[in-house]
């Protein structure tokens, strides 16, 4: 499952489904975290937008194990 060393590429890749979760964040922080951060990892964005790594990792693999079933 995905780590604080994982890229955001590489999540939206595995699941699609991902690019509306961080599209969420486009307007409060305007601009495309995608767009802007695709080759960060989520050790980086936390730390770049202030995001709690924990609750973001845990929250991205519940999503990916809902869309695994």
């Amino acid at each position: 499952m995905f780590n604080k060393d994982t890229e955001l590429l590489e999540i939206v890749e595995k699941y699609p489904i991902t690019e509306n979760f961080f599209h969420l964040f486009d307007k409060p922080l305007g601009h495309c975290i995608l767009c802007e951060n695709l080759f960060d990892t989520l050790e980086n964005i936390s730390t770049i937008y202030n995001f709690d790594l924990d609750k973001l990792i845990d929250y991205l693999n519940l999503l990916a194990i809902k869309m695994s079933q």
